[in-house]
This record gives structure tokens, sequence and C-alpha cells, in this order.
């Protein structure tokens, strides 16, 4: 049984998601070349529906990227397919500008995805962070796995490593604490980065292309949420937090972190990054 995507909208508007989301396949499978794809749909009003796809990762991580003017066939809400097929269906709707109206992504694989999705919605805000920050610790990660890399690659230490500490501030500014730690011998490097308050980030983030939507309920406590080495390298490694190109986007130049009970979410101009919140019952594909 084949999954597929029908157009609903103009293809106009559908062909700019599309090559971001086949650019994001396309790092995802320089990562690991049998990565999953499951397709849901998402629907803001009658008037405005689309689908979001998410990614597995060897990260223990879900990359999500929201597509619009296209949606899941009925049948196929929830498909599981390749991650290689998907791209070359991708690349094929976008060469063709979609005039087929449908995008076979290949056949359903659903038996290998383990766990449910995250949540679209209930996820509480922490705090926005600028987007320079997380370049700057993926650069810093790059410098530290060429000094320290193992016939394996990148040190597994590095990957585990807690890099940035985010906490809600009630003050006029936030201060996230970047922990920078070698995987060696050596002093341990720490700086503190003052970013936006959590209400004037979330405004100023509020065009770019989270999936889902933040809400912050005032029965809950804020938490801290960690970012780990694996968070930092797939925001920087596909691309999600890449530096926006174009002057107008440069304001909304932030990565949102927000949580829920089972997972952390981080999002970013280009799509969203889901890691399960430590010791939560959330599940990646492995």
């Amino acid at each position: 049984m084949t999954a597929a995507l029908e157009l609903v909208g103009p293809a106009q508007s559908a062909l700019t998601s599309l090559k971001r989301a086949a650019t994001l396949a396309h790092r995802v499978l320089k990562m690991d070349g049998a990565a999953l794809v499951r397709v849901r749909q998402f629907t803001v009003d009658a008037r405005s529906q689309g689908a979001e796809l998410y990614f597995s990762t060897p990260l223990h991580s879900l990359l999500a990227v929201r597509l619009q003017a296209v949606r899941p066939a009925a049948k196929d809400n929830g498909a599981v397919v390749s991650a290689e097929h998907a791209l070359a269906a991708l690349e094929h709707a976008i060469a063709q500008s979609c005039v087929d109206g449908v995008i076979p992504l290949g056949p359903r694989m659903d038996v290998m995805w383990a766990g449910a999705l995250p949540a679209p919605t209930g996820y509480q805000l922490v705090d926005s962070i600028p987007g320079f920050v997380i370049r700057d610790l993926y650069r810093q990660m790059g410098r530290e796995a060429s000094e320290n890399a193992g016939p394996a690659g990148m040190p597994p230490s590095l990957l585990e490593q807690e890099l940035l500490s985010v906490t809600a501030s009630s003050g006029t500014s936030n201060t996230a604490e970047m922990a920078q730690t070698k995987t060696g011998p050596g002093p341990q490097l720490k700086r503190n980065v003052t970013g936006p308050t959590a209400e004037s980030a979330q405004a100023n983030a509020g065009s770019g292309a989270p999936v889902g939507s933040s809400s912050q309920p005032s029965a809950l406590v804020v938490p801290t949420v960690g970012l780990t080495g694996r968070v930092i390298a797939a925001l920087g490694a596909t691309g999600l937090s890449a530096a926006p190109t174009a002057p107008e986007l440069e304001k909304y130049d932030y990565v949102r972190v927000s949580t829920n009970g089972q997972w952390n979410r981080v999002d970013a101009l280009q799509g969203t990054v889901y890691t399960p919140r430590p010791g939560s019952l959330a599940r990646t594909p492995s």
C-alpha cells in the first residue's frame, strides 16, 4: 500500500514548503540512509490545512517540518514511509510543479515506527533564545569533535553533554547558561548569554515555521530544559537553525524552547526538533 499527499491549495504555496522538506530529507539521509518519515495532517481552520513530516534520526530526536497546501490522503494520516522514497517523491513533485495534484510517497512501513508522535499542542513555552547562540554552539562542537574524534566519529560524550540550559525568567531579561565541557582533560568553558524575555521573544518568533503551537498554562511550573549535544547537532547539521538569508526574517531569528510532560520541543525558523523528556515514556524510532 502506497502513502500519498494531496494538493489542497495553490501549487506555488506548496512548492516553497516542499523544497524545504526535500532539503531536510536530503540532510537527514546523510546522517541515516535508513531514516523514516511519518506524515500527520494539521488543520488550523476550514480553509487552512496541511501536512507535517516527522523524520527519524540517529540522534534520538525527531525532526519536523510543515507543508502548506498539501495534506495526507484520508487513508494515509499517520503513515510511515522511507525517507529515501519520500525524497524522490518530493523532488519529482517539485520538478513537475505539482501538476499531478498527488504526491505518492512510497510503500507504507508503519510497523517500523515505534511509539506515538509528539502531541501537536499543549506545550509550555520556557523561553526563546537568539539563533546565533545555537549556531555558535554547533561551531564549538565541530571544533571539539575535530580535536577529539575517534574511529566512530564525534565522541559520544559530546553528544550526551548538556550544552545549553534554558530557564524562564520573571525579570526583564533571561539568562541561558551555555556549558561547553571539554571531552578530554582541561578546564570547563562556561559563559552566559542574555536573551529576551519569554514574552517578547515569543512575539518576535511568531512568524517563523514552528510545528504546532505553544501555550503557557498558569497552573504549570515552568521547568528548566537542558539541550544536549544531540539537539544542537540536529539543529546545526540539518540547517534548521541556519541564519536567515532574507533580511525581513532576521528579526525572527530565534529558537523557541517548549516542553510538556513527554517531549521537549525546539522550534527554529526552518523546522522543529522533538526529544523525549528525561524519564518520560516518549520514544523515537531506533
